[in-house]
């Protein structure tokens, strides 16, 4: 149960929300990384595996990324959160889903014991318990998370999804998304009050391995090792097929008809997802290839 509630704030850091790691050497060293390239008759449609968290380190990003940037006319990403105005409609759907509305409050829907937990680590934090009296359990988790990442110099700054974003809007590339933001703070949710509540302790319990955890992630994408990035993001669902299901399965079968409606055009396209969301039997390289489309590791 450890392991597996840990590796899932993983997921929503790295290969979940489009928001790194003390690498030795820079990724563009690396013969191997997390990019596919797939030619249809008319284009080519590129898709890059994100992290979402990197470090100013990590940069410059490898060749392979910068030339499947240039070499595209359009960028996909999950949800394109800096899009005009959406920074304040992101804080807005944060407080309407993130917080109750109900009379509900942290302290009443967790148990004694988990509150006083909470409370000393958000102190511990930094931050101001009191500004979280109505804040839901599992965004409590993902705010103690996201401060701790940061805390050592991971930033949704310097995240994949971002950097091409920022590129892309300081010169004119258009850009899509296949979601929206709403759609994917929806998914956590819809999560019953007591997981929510094993989620929040456990983010607390195992907030001192963040570190060891994020920088094995970075270093295995940096490298393309496939199978360090499948055991760390992907076996912590093998006990919950059901948040296997919600967040990584339905998702790609989602964005798998929109994949391919993108190779029937004659533009090339850049698709930036969760790396998370492309490797294993369900991501969408294998998902394409079982279709009889031809994907080419670069």
């Amino acid at each position: 149960m450890r392991k597996q509630w840990h590796s899932l704030w993983l997921i929503v850091f790295f290969i979940f929300l489009a928001q790194g790691a003390n690498s030795e050497e820079p990724s563009h060293v690396s013969d191997k990384n997390c990019l596919w390239k797939v030619k249809s008759k008319t284009n080519t449609v590129y898709l890059l595996g994100s992290i979402h968290f990197l470090k100013v380190e990590n940069y410059p990003l490898g060749k392979p990324y910068e030339n499947a940037y240039n070499d595209s006319k359009i960028l996909v990403v999950e949800a394109d959160t800096g899009a005009s105005g959406q920074g304040q409609r992101i804080a807005s759907l944060t407080k309407q889903q993130g917080f109750y509305h109900n009379g509900k409050t942290l302290k009443g829907v967790l148990s004694t014991g988990a509150y006083k937990i909470a409370k000393a680590q958000v102190e511990s934090s930094g931050l101001d318990i009191a500004k979280y009296n109505t804040a839901k359990p599992w965004f409590l988790a993902l705010m103690i998370y996201s401060v701790k990442l940061q805390s050592y110099g991971f930033s949704p700054e310097y995240g994949v999804d971002n950097y091409f974003m920022m590129r892309s809007r300081a010169e004119g590339k258009k850009i899509m998304q296949l979601e929206t933001a709403e759609y994917q703070l929806g998914l956590f949710n819809t999560l019953p009050e007591k997981t929510q509540e094993m989620l929040l302790l456990q983010t607390i319990k195992e907030i001192e391995m963040t570190e060891k955890e994020a920088s094995t992630v970075v270093n295995s994408w940096l490298t393309g090792d496939d199978d360090t990035l499948k055991d760390v993001l992907l076996s912590s669902f093998k006990d919950y097929p059901e948040l296997y299901k919600k967040l990584i399965i339905d998702r790609n079968r989602n964005w798998l008809p929109q994949i391919e409606n993108f190779l029937q055009g004659t533009e090339n396209y850049l698709v930036v997802v969760g790396t998370g969301h492309l490797i294993g039997d369900n991501g969408l390289v294998n998902l394409l290839k079982k279709r009889g489309v031809e994907v080419i590791r670069q």
